[in-house]
């Protein structure tokens, strides 16, 4: 039984070409089809472009926290069995953290303006 096996030699774009090719509006569809450079290696690429100073434009979105409109809701509606709830609750350090059901949506909204009275510190 014998196998075939076809050897692949990787090579290393010329950086400075990328990186003008970059600036010049190439994106990574192109620069991949152009230069043969997988996902990871165009990440390291995008990397050093940003330490020399390379501004990085992307299609990424600003996360929700950083948005200008972004008003967090803390009070969330929950029906159990046919009874109205009212959960206060909030991400902190990557957990939520709930702070009471309430019967009425007040009573949500008088503890939330308590929470934020003492900056949500020391009432978990």
């Amino acid at each position: 039984m014998s196998m075939n096996f076809n050897i692949i030699e990787q090579t290393t774009p010329n950086y400075d070409a990328v990186k003008q090719d970059y600036i010049n509006g190439l994106r990574s569809k192109e620069l991949h089809r152009k230069y043969g450079i997988g996902g990871s290696q165009y990440q390291r690429l995008l990397n050093r472009f940003r330490e020399d100073g390379v501004e990085i434009k992307g299609s990424w979105k600003k996360p929700v926290s950083e948005k200008a409109h972004y008003n967090p809701t803390y009070i969330h509606r929950n029906i159990s069995r046919g009874i109205c709830y009212w959960h206060v609750k909030r991400w902190i350090k990557g957990k939520v953290h709930y702070f009471g059901n309430y019967k009425t949506h007040a009573l949500a909204e008088q503890r939330v303006a308590e929470l934020e009275a003492n900056n949500w510190e020391g009432l978990l």
